[in-house]
């Protein structure tokens, strides 16, 4: 399983940037196409691996500017504190991820049916 990851977060990753953070579960759909029995674990760790990679580098870019978002978001939830906004993207993430592995493993099975 861990072979087949970072491809599958790279392949999230690059989703996410040039085509938007709605493509993004692309990687977690690789990842449970590859992954034969722990699809689960490995969609949604490479979903949450790839937005924690882009919520520290824009922290490490621009700090100040990234907790400010973080604060205002947080905020807006009803007064969390900051980091209630970054726990609620990787539990999204995780979600996400979840449902993309589910989808790769399904689609993993229906390729194998055709072999038979």
């Amino acid at each position: 399983m861990i072979r087949m990851l970072p491809a599958a977060i790279v392949i999230a990753l690059a989703a996410h940037v040039f085509l938007g953070w709605m493509w993004s579960p692309i990687g977690a759909v690789l990842a449970g196409f590859l992954v034969e029995k722990k699809w689960l674990v490995a969609g949604s760790a490479s979903l949450m691996a790839a937005w924690g990679v882009l919520m520290v580098w824009s922290w490490t870019r621009a700090p100040h500017e990234t907790q400010e978002m973080w604060r205002v978001v947080a905020d807006l939830l009803g007064n969390l504190p900051p980091i209630a906004t970054v726990v609620a993207t990787l539990a999204v993430a995780c979600l996400l991820g979840m449902a993309g592995g589910w989808l790769g493993a399904g689609l993993y099975r229906v390729r194998m049916q055709g072999r038979d």
